[in-house]
């Protein structure tokens, strides 16, 4: 009886053992292929691969995220030595890399300040502003 209910449970490995996209997506299921984070109207899960693409094909709505196997997926091991043929190794820039520029707009805190850089500011309806890059 233990060995029917393992069984079962095994196709909800993904769904178990992950609640999150990161954690999802560094989780592997039992066929060895990586979990997939899906959402529906806003709502998230965790399924395997098969299960992943059943549903998106049978429910309207349902979008997955599949593993990439690049620099920014997370790993849920802190002594897997990383991959040396990632990403990081291209020169500079790389996608890692933010332009000296990048906070210039949200660094200003008031309208004024942010005109001044040659930014857009921007009321919130609940009363507070932000300073944004774009067309003014």
């Amino acid at each position: 009886m233990a060995t029917s209910c393992t069984t079962s449970q095994a196709q909800f490995t993904c769904t178990l053992s992950a609640n999150d996209e990161g954690s999802c997506l560094g989780t592997t299921a039992d066929d060895g292929k990586h979990c997939v984070w899906c959402d529906v109207a806003s709502f998230g899960f965790c399924v395997s691969e098969t299960q992943a693409e059943s549903m998106e094909s049978n429910i309207p709505g349902v979008q997955c995220d599949r593993y990439s196997g690049d620099d920014d997926a997370v790993s849920t091991d802190d002594d897997t030595t990383p991959d040396t043929d990632d990403d990081d190794n291209t020169p500079s820039p790389n996608d890692d890399a933010l332009p000296p520029d990048y906070w210039k707009c949200f660094d200003n805190k008031d309208s004024t300040d942010c005109l001044a850089a040659n930014c857009t500011w921007c009321d919130s309806k609940g009363g507070f502003g932000l300073c944004l890059t774009g067309p003014r």
